[in-house]
């Protein structure tokens, strides 16, 4: 009985029947035998790769936050991409028009979530009446992200009159492939959100109590 739980235990935290027949020191054979024989099902390839993933050291490494600056970008890294960030998929992805704040959640990137450089990239959407090769330019001094890091930049030629007229500098993407960076940024996220409901509910019952 100990040997089955123990196969079961081992395969549902995402290791491979090898892995477990190796910490358990029987045969892949022996493994595949007493899964059948208990109905423990068999991974998809989907789920296998997913675990394989997860399994995998993150490209980024948070900074502990000491002091009141850092906890401070940190509380508007995480808003801004509440607001203006992809919250699924495989990569972060922050699209702003506004230059100060493009620049804050840079900087919380590289400051509270201590990513990797070269893995930061920028995709640049814009309109006719801009000029590329300029904004380009802005956003890489912006973001201190070089040209290089650009994707294919987007010119919507099919927007009629003055679309796009109110973004002066386009809309910038920032972009960083870690779904994991994605998942952390999104319990932070969480995380926030309960924290300052709790301080509501208690700043309430403090309030009832004084009546």
């Amino acid at each position: 009985m100990e040997l089955i739980e123990s196969v079961k235990n081992l395969y549902a935290e995402g290791l491979s029947v090898r892995e477990v027949a190796g910490k358990l020191s029987v045969s892949m054979n022996s493994v595949y035998k007493l899964m059948r024989r208990k109905g423990i099902p068999r991974r998809s390839s989907a789920e296998t790769n997913n675990f394989r993933y997860l399994r995998k050291a993150p490209s980024f490494k948070p900074s502990y936050v000491e002091f009141v600056h850092q906890a401070m970008l940190k509380t508007m890294g995480v808003a801004l991409y509440w607001g203006e960030g992809a919250k699924r998929g495989w990569s972060i992805d922050f699209a702003n028009s506004d230059p100060r704040m493009v620049k804050i959640f840079v900087k919380f990137l590289r400051e509270i979530c201590g990513v990797k450089e070269s893995k930061l990239g920028l995709y640049l959407y814009c309109y006719p009446q801009h000029d590329v090769d300029e904004l380009m330019n802005f956003w890489s001094k912006v973001t201190d992200i070089p040209r290089e890091k650009f994707s294919k930049p987007y010119v919507r030629t099919d927007a009629k009159g003055k679309l796009g007229s109110k973004m002066k500098h386009g809309l910038i993407h920032v972009r960083y492939h870690d779904k994991k960076l994605v998942m952390q940024i999104n319990k932070w996220i969480e995380e926030c959100f309960e924290e300052i409901l709790a301080s509501g509910r208690g700043t309430q019952a403090a309030k009832e109590v004084a009546l």
